[in-house]
């Protein structure tokens, strides 16, 4: 179809259509529509017999004899007329049309595979990988929009209990996963359930006719739900064309109860991140919809539970109870880099602060993931860890808890915690509430001092200020002060009385300027060009430029992406406004030393809090905490943190020298 030379030049908005259409046309329907034969496609150019209307009428007979509504008979139609009416695929070349060309491949490669001829258990989620992949999603990269994997979409149907009485929808259906893992847990409930085979056939026919429904805005992917349905044995689910937060009202669309409301009572979605409120705006809509009570299961970016899905976060806790909170692995490893969660409501039921929310850290689900673009999944995802077991442990504790189930946690006693939240929408995440010493200790202030001291030797070479003569003597007495000694011992045992402070008490805190690397010439000048980078101080050149745009130095720099904090004792420039720069208040704690204590004291508080996908700001650090040791009299021990920095320099610098002695490069 894409080949340049020897290729047909199909669109990629046309792939999707024209493939799923052709599949219709050749799967046809035993003993009622025969097959669509590569015969007759003759490549006539009359209105009703261009190879066009032909594979229409094929489609319209076996959509027909499928027993779905009108409704959705021409919607489906409506979408591929596009393709195969409208276009100009019908029109021969040579005698042949392209509709003749493509379908003779889909005839011999795809077809045989779909109805049984030829084996391949893998091939229906091959097919629609490739199918997906060509999806043209207007604004892609924003939308954000990926489908969630069948192993995803099983467990979400899992931990809101599906069974053969549920009234499943969803809002933006994608390529219906979340429909159809639902309609399998339905149907494998209604059988364990009902022992006449007459009442079961009756049962499942409900279930596909009435108990699904989702609705898809664009044209290509609500193309491939229809498609998949198919595949899947079913084709009369409630598959709506439509937007969702616009012009769905919460009815029936199609069938017999068109017009009527959906007894909708459970919900699950993958909503378009880019949406209002990371996507919130869909659950809030849907939950307001939905009058039966039930369950609800939501993979969203998990920082939209952490304030950027708000006000909708908020406004469905009034009338909704959420259950649990769930930090998934990489699920779109090469799909898409977001940090996602799984966030489980009961549905109709206002949360209470006194309601306990259990918190499961699920990112070792036991996949091991890699990005293969043309492998299978059997490749792509493997599961090297128990990842069975591991699926089945998740579920117990979000539908059962601990309890009486503590003795069977084999994989994540440690990775669950239950715990409280507020009602303002934006304490959701499972950082928020694991159980994380934050206190400082000795190991943490070493990195600090480590990496700093290593920055400044550097920058002692870099400007070639010390010669290797100089190494032999004038360097400075190492030994430890009695203070210095106490203060390190009293530390490094854990002996200090802390006390939890508010960051802002202490600094002024404000967005640096954002100076583009494209706008600088790197070793243009002396002022060092600070990115939120690890290593070197995050110094990754030093630069020439408008000096309206420095950052005030003797400040610590925080970067807003990578929470990598630093201390810069000169003025500086900054790559992105999403960093901050911490400005000490208070010009008796303004040293180099108390503020390199801050630097160990900050990163321990906030590291547990804030990843790439869910980043620190202006806004959030106004509510962060910091340990601080305080005097028997609770004051702020400032005396303390300069003399403990100042031993561990000491001690560095004394060992530095001593290696330095042992190996042969200086004199004693």
């Amino acid at each position: 179809m894409h080949d340049e030379d020897y290729g047909q030049k199909i669109d990629v908005g046309q792939r999707v259509q024209l493939i799923t259409g052709l599949v219709m046309a050749g799967l046809g329907v035993p003993g009622k529509v025969s097959p669509l034969s590569v015969s007759d496609l003759r490549g006539d150019q009359g209105e009703k017999n261009n190879d066009g209307q032909v594979i229409m009428n094929k489609i319209s007979d076996y959509l027909s004899e499928k027993q779905l509504p009108r409704q959705k008979i021409e919607m489906i139609e409506e979408v591929l007329r596009v393709v195969f009416i409208h276009s100009k695929l019908q029109e021969p070349k040579d005698g042949e049309s392209a509709l003749h060309t493509i379908y003779a491949d889909v005839r011999q490669n795809i077809i045989p595979f779909l109805t049984g001829e030829l084996h391949n258990i893998d091939f229906t989620g091959r097919l629609f990988n490739v199918l997906n992949e060509w999806v043209d999603v207007p604004d892609g990269d924003k939308n954000d929009v990926v489908l969630t994997p069948r192993y995803v979409t099983e467990l979400m149907a899992r931990l809101c209990g599906v069974n053969m009485d549920s009234y499943v929808w969803d809002f933006a259906t994608g390529s219906a996963g979340f429909l159809i893992s639902s309609m399998h847990q339905m149907i494998a409930d209604a059988k364990q359930k009902i022992s006449s085979p007459e009442e079961l056939n009756r049962k499942i026919t409900h279930i596909k006719m009435n108990q699904l429904l989702g609705i898809e805005k664009l044209a290509q992917i609500y193309m491939l739900a229809v498609l998949n349905m198919i595949l899947m044995k079913d084709g009369s689910s409630n598959i709506i064309h439509g937007d969702s937060l616009t012009s769905f009202v919460g009815n029936y669309e199609q069938g017999e109860h068109n017009g009527e409301p959906f007894p909708a009572n459970v919900f699950l979605l993958n909503p378009p991140y880019s949406a209002s409120g990371k996507g919130f705006v869909f659950v809030h809509r849907a939950l307001s919809m939905m009058h039966h009570g039930g369950m609800a299961a939501v993979l969203i970016m998990e920082n939209a539970g952490s304030g950027n899905g708000l006000p909708y976060t908020r406004e469905i806790l009034k009338n909704n109870t959420l259950v649990a909170s769930i930090h998934m692995s990489d699920i779109f490893c090469g799909k898409a880099s977001v940090q996602t969660a799984i966030y489980v409501f009961k549905v109709g039921a206002p949360h209470d602060i006194h309601q306990v929310v259990k918190f499961i850290d699920f990112s070792n689900d036991g996949y091991t993931r890699q990005n293969r673009k043309k492998s299978s999944q059997s490749v792509n995802l493997r599961n090297t860890d128990h990842a069975t077991e591991r699926y089945d442990e998740v579920v117990r504790l979000i539908r059962y808890g601990r309890g009486a189930h503590d003795e069977n946690l084999q994989y994540y006693q440690d990775c669950y915690v239950e715990d409280y939240i507020t009602l303002d929408g934006n304490d959701w995440t499972y950082a928020q509430h694991r159980n994380v010493d934050v206190r400082p200790v000795a190991e943490d202030f070493q990195r600090v001092v480590k990496d700093y001291l290593a920055w400044q030797i550097g920058e002692i070479i870099r400007n070639d200020n010390v010669h290797e003569e100089s190494l032999d003597t004038n360097y400075e007495d190492c030994t430890l002060t009695d203070d210095e000694a106490e203060a390190l011992r009293r530390i490094n045992e854990g002996k200090v009385k802390m006390k939890e402070v508010s960051i802002v008490d202490f600094f002024d805190v404000r967005n640096s300027h954002n100076i583009l690397k494209s706008d600088i010439i790197l070793g243009s000048g002396n002022t060092p060009y600070v990115t939120a980078s690890e290593g070197n101080n995050s110094i990754v050149s030093y630069v020439s430029y408008d000096d309206e745009m420095k950052e005030e130095g003797n400040s610590i720099m925080i970067g807003g992406k990578t929470l990598v904090i630093t201390y810069q004792p000169k003025d500086f420039f900054s790559n992105d406004s999403h960093n901050l720069v911490l400005r000490f208040n208070d010009e008796n704690g303004r040293t180099e030393n108390i503020q390199l204590f801050f630097v160990a004291a900050l990163y321990k508080s906030l590291s547990h809090k804030y990843s790439w996908g869910n980043s620190i700001s202006n806004k959030k650090i106004q509510t962060d905490t910091v340990l601080l040791p305080v005097t028997s009299s609770s004051t702020f021990d400032y005396t303390l943190m300069e003399t403990y920095i100042r031993a561990l320099k000491k001690n560095l610098i004394g060992c530095l020298l001593n290696k330095l002695h042992a190996n042969g490069k200086m004199k004693k």
